[in-house]
């Protein structure tokens, strides 16, 4: 079991709030929230991570180097869409946030227009 005080919850992002609550996190009376962490502890570190790393990190200078340019929202949304109907997107993986059990992505990934998906359901975009 996980407790956040009040000013720790406080100073997460609204995202991260969300997810915590999502994923069964209790807000108690003095404001600190109890998040049940055994199942994300139970989740073994993946062989692969090593790997995801170097890719991520090829990615984010490839989107620097593009000067930090996304795909407009209706592509966004609907990139998003179409890994939530795959198979091997699990919703809830990442704290709630998401993630791809082919590459590890999160929903970050659908936002960079050089990125596509690892078995071809939606591919690059020019901008």
């Amino acid at each position: 079991m996980m407790t956040f005080s009040k000013k720790q919850f406080d100073g997460m992002s609204e995202e991260h709030r969300r997810a915590i609550i999502k994923a069964g996190g209790v807000i108690t009376k003095s404001g600190a929230v109890n998040f049940d962490d055994t199942q994300v502890m139970r989740e073994r570190p993946d062989p692969n991570f090593p790997k995801q790393i170097k890719k991520f990190a090829g990615s984010m200078a490839t989107w620097a180097g593009s000067g930090f340019k996304k795909v407009q929202q209706h592509v966004y949304e609907r990139r998003l869409a179409i890994c939530r109907k795959c198979q091997f997107w699990q919703e809830n993986g990442n704290l709630g946030m998401g993630k791809c059990l082919k590459c590890g992505c999160g929903k970050g990934k659908q936002w960079l227009p050089h990125e596509q998906c690892p078995i071809g359901l939606w591919g690059k975009e020019n901008t």
